[in-house]
């Protein structure tokens, strides 16, 4: 009789073990927010024309016509295709794309924003949206933001987010 209950008792705790959530994968928003003096001239000619503050970068080359290049490198921590989530937050006329990029350098796709919104009263301030579908992420590839900043003109912050898998539950 005690052996029948033994049995009982394991065969139910193997059923709770199997039929409760288990650890697999599951996908969230990994984001990550960087401050715009991270961003640099894409040529260095143009370096001296781009001031950093402690939060934002600007271009002081009051005589630069075609506008100033900068680069903003987006930190990943996941190798895999995924899509993904991004914006910059700059003043009004600066002009951006989203860049995905395979490690052999080449461009996996170029991405132009899809919307803005106005962060001020003023309308000075603009976030800019860009979405990158999975199918055009490069599985070990790298991105970047790309702006054309023209004079006085400034990049605050950008953001990007990986739709990842992970076994953390998002914590």
């Amino acid at each position: 009789m005690k052996l029948h209950k033994v049995c009982i008792s394991i065969a139910a705790l193997a059923l709770a073990v199997l039929s409760t959530p288990s650890h697999a994968s599951k996908a969230f928003w990994d984001y990550k927010t960087h401050p715009g003096n991270a961003c640099f001239a894409q040529f260095g000619y143009q370096s001296a024309y781009l001031d950093r503050a402690p939060h934002y970068v600007v271009n002081v080359g009051l005589d630069q016509r075609e506008g100033l290049r900068i680069v903003c490198p987006i930190v990943r921590d996941n190798a895999e295709a995924s899509e993904i989530d991004a914006s910059v937050t700059t003043t009004r006329g600066v002009s951006c794309s989203f860049f995905s990029i395979d490690r052999a350098g080449n461009t996996v796709g170029e991405f132009q924003e899809y919307k803005t919104d106005n962060m001020d009263p003023g309308g000075t301030i603009l976030k800019r949206y860009f979405s990158v579908p999975k199918s055009e992420v490069a599985w070990n590839g790298y991105f970047a933001i790309r702006c054309t900043l023209g004079p006085l003109e400034a990049v605050y912050s950008y953001m990007s987010g990986e739709l990842a898998e992970t076994t953390d539950w998002g914590t």
